[in-house]
């Protein structure tokens, strides 16, 4: 799977769960940040806990503590699909 497919992932799984807090759906960028989008924190955990499902990789929660923005999830869920 590539990165762009991955990002496709994230980015249905974030309006999924955000859906009325997400007032943009044109926001969710790789440039921007979970955080920056309105997602608390149990909002973040749901949307990687999902995605991962989707996915099929099991990544350590501990892995998303340095993440700054869509794009490096995107890299990281990447990286364990090689």
């Amino acid at each position: 799977m590539d990165k762009e497919r991955i990002f496709e992932v994230i980015k249905e799984t974030i309006i999924d769960i955000m859906d009325d807090a997400l007032e943009d759906e044109s926001a969710v960028t790789p440039e921007e940040s979970l955080h920056g989008l309105g997602a608390n924190s149990i909002d973040r955990m749901d949307i990687i806990m999902d995605v991962s499902d989707k996915l099929g990789v099991k990544i350590p929660m501990t892995q998303f503590a340095s993440i700054h923005n869509l794009k490096e999830m995107t890299e990281l869920f990447n990286e364990y699909l090689q």
